[in-house]
């Protein structure tokens, strides 16, 4: 039985790693930075939504790698200020992160997987 590994997602990667994923597909130079200004300046959720790349190339990267956003499927906010976020992550995983802030202002990430029968443990 093969094993199917998930697309890598470009959300992360710096300009250099994009660019040196352009240059082995033959794309110009130029590419990388527009896939950047479309995943951290305009946040496309899909690689369709790159309208400045070609038509191949963009099949091209929906075939071998995803944006790597994901929709919450759940949010919660306690009097605290602690906010919850339920989020798909591959089946049959499900994360659950939890975000507050400390004193000085910083966000603290706690994620907690689950799996589809709801068992937790600590990512």
């Amino acid at each position: 039985m093969e094993t199917v590994h998930p697309a890598p997602s470009l959300l992360g990667m710096s300009l250099k790693e994009i660019r040196e994923i352009c240059t082995a597909q033959g794309m110009p130079s130029f590419s990388a930075a527009q896939i950047c200004s479309w995943l951290y300046g305009k946040r496309v959720k899909a690689i369709e939504e790159m309208s400045n790349i070609s038509r191949k190339n963009r099949e091209w990267l929906a075939a071998n790698y995803t944006i790597g956003r994901r929709q919450a499927m759940e949010r919660q906010v306690s009097r605290d200020g602690t906010v919850k976020y339920l989020l798909k992550r591959g089946s049959p995983f499900l994360l659950k992160l939890y975000i507050s802030l400390t004193a000085a202002g910083e966000p603290s990430v706690y994620p907690v997987r689950r799996d589809a029968a709801g068992a937790a443990a600590f990512a």
